[in-house]
């Protein structure tokens, strides 16, 4: 079974902080793809949240309930092998937003940036 160890070395936090409706945690870099390996957002108010690469949609419409935290753990790890994967990963030169009504959004992302 594949541990934390098999994270990638350079996996970096950021704040996720906002209530514009539009979020963008992990801004675009020209030609470099965005993995996210971890993810920790919670809401103020209960609304529905859609995880994208820019504006293409890595997930569908999420609800989540006021103070009950979205939490995916570093890393998502193959049961068939000791591979581990990240939960999202943007196009190249794209951003990771976190789109949602115009409510609280809060929490923590990890992710790597690489070409």
């Amino acid at each position: 079974m594949a541990s934390i160890q098999n994270l990638p070395t350079a996996v970096l936090a950021v704040a996720v902080t906002g209530s514009s409706g539009t979020l963008t945690p992990v801004a675009a870099v020209a030609a470099k793809k965005v993995r996210v390996w971890g993810l920790m957002i919670t809401c103020a108010t209960t609304t529905t949240i859609t995880i994208k690469s820019d504006s293409t949609g890595l997930t569908g419409a999420m609800t989540l309930t006021a103070g009950i935290p979205l939490y995916l753990p570093l890393a998502a790890i193959s049961p068939k092998s000791s591979s581990v994967y990240p939960w999202f990963e943007s196009a190249a030169g794209e951003a990771i937003v976190i789109a949602s009504a115009a409510v609280q959004v809060s929490g923590v992302m990890y992710y790597t940036q690489l070409a």
